[in-house]
């Protein structure tokens, strides 16, 4: 699942807010969340 959101990430399918719902549902952590935003994962 990683890979995948990865890649959607990188050719603009998700943004930052998609990134985080999968971090809020579980199938990615927040580490995982930096390295696909190269932000910090906030709650909320």
């Amino acid at each position: 699942m990683f890979d995948f959101i990865k890649f959607m990430f990188i050719i603009g399918g998700y943004k930052d807010d998609d990134v985080a719902y999968f971090v809020k549902i579980g199938n990615i952590d927040a580490d995982q969340y930096k390295q696909i935003t190269n932000e910090d994962y906030k709650e909320g």
